[in-house]
């Protein structure tokens, strides 16, 4: 009787086969596992390294002056400069990735180009020149792993691949506001021709310790200008939120909650308010002496964002003006008829500049009256430049 193999053959060579087999798909499973851990924690890295490249973005540009907006000065750029890369320094590395203090590997002062349009086309490093109305001082921070390092991998070496580069860039602007947001507003208005008077603004910024004394609605008093009316006035903002755009209830009203809806600033003049009302604000003719009851002021002095609006008679007495830009103001002081004051109806504060205010947004006006938006993160290009 003859007893035959070809049976135990063929389970060895299955087993030899199924053991090939094993082998590649554990590379396989090991590669996908190097992918999936490896690849995780270098997205997670990632956005901690952005989370310290925008809060040090964020707290450099908050050093740059105000007056940038408006023109670029070399003077201010040389010690601005250095203010805003220490600050963007040390909240880098007050960040954390990997475990580690991150690190503000570049830091660039200049302008930016806020127009969507234009932002490809930002030249770096940042120029500190304006090329554009919409041209605004920014910081560049570009964070990494200390010392420059990559991320070392843990099982990607086993697919030859031993490190990623790990880095994220940010830039953060300022402006002067374009729109100012509900409760943004104080109900009063500045003339332009304060800003044109070197007693009061000069290069950029008001002149330290000087105050305004403005009879709001009536006299005033303002060295050495040309202005063809009052320095100051009251108005409703074109809002009809707390009632009618010509009453003392309204404006009081306006004091306590600001503008109920968005204004923004026209660059134009003259341009009819009647076709642009969210460009216009109504201003409020006569003295108005309820308004300058101290019980409307609970705090003094307060620092405000008014608009400001073009010089001359109609512009500041019974009619919609356009608004030219908005303004910060320390309202100082209020005297009211029949007191012992300096005046009679009338507010005592001076010019602020640098004054950021949560309730403005930027926008591509050039027009500086010393009020800046809060800083902004701006929308980088999606290239692998940055």
């Amino acid at each position: 009787m003859y007893r035959t193999t070809t049976g135990c053959r063929k389970v060895r060579r299955q087993k030899g086969t199924v053991a090939i087999q094993v082998a590649l798909m554990l590379v396989l499973l090991i590669g996908a596992a190097a992918f999936a851990l490896d690849v995780a924690r270098w997205v997670i890295v990632r956005h901690q390294l952005q989370n310290a490249a925008d809060a040090a973005a964020l707290a450099g540009v908050k050093q740059l002056p105000g007056q940038l907006v408006a023109a670029a000065s070399t003077t201010l750029w040389a010690s601005a400069a250095p203010a805003a890369s220490a600050a963007a320094a040390q909240y880098a590395s007050a960040n954390s990735a990997n475990n580690q203090a991150a690190s503000a590997q570049s830091v660039m002062v200049g302008y930016w180009d806020v127009n969507r349009a234009n932002v490809a086309t930002n030249a770096l490093p940042l120029v500190q020149t304006i090329a554009s109305p919409t041209s605004k001082p920014a910081v560049m921070v570009t964070t990494g792993l200390q010392g420059g390092a990559s991320l070392p991998l843990m099982l990607g070496s086993l697919l030859g691949v031993s490190s990623l580069n790990a880095s994220a860039t940010a830039v953060a602007v300022i402006s002067a506001p374009g729109a100012a947001l509900p409760g943004a507003l104080f109900p009063m208005v500045l003339n332009q021709c304060i800003y044109q008077n070197s007693t009061y603004w000069s290069n950029g910024k008001p002149v330290s310790g000087m105050p305004l004394q403005m009879g709001v609605g009536g006299a005033i008093t303002i060295a050495g200008t040309t202005c063809a009316s009052a320095a100051g006035q009251w108005t409703t903002l074109n809002d009809t939120a707390c009632g009618s755009i010509n009453s003392v209830p309204a404006i009081q009203c306006l004091m306590q909650n600001g503008n109920s809806g968005p204004l923004t600033t026209t660059s134009n003049a003259q341009t009819p308010c009647v076709q642009q009302p969210v460009s216009c604000t109504y201003v409020q003719p006569g003295t108005k002496a309820e308004l300058y009851d101290s019980s409307n002021y609970p705090t003094l002095p307060i620092v405000v964002t008014v608009p400001v609006v073009a010089d001359g008679a109609t512009a500041l007495n019974g009619s919609s003006t356009p608004i030219l830009g908005f303004a910060s103001f320390s309202i100082d002081a209020v005297y009211k008829a029949g007191t012992s004051s300096p005046c009679a109806k009338c507010i005592v504060g001076h010019l602020v500049s640098g004054v950021a205010g949560s309730t403005t947004a930027g926008g591509t006006t050039s027009s500086y009256y010393g009020a800046v938006t809060p800083p902004s993160l701006a929308v980088l290009p999606t290239n692998d430049y940055y």
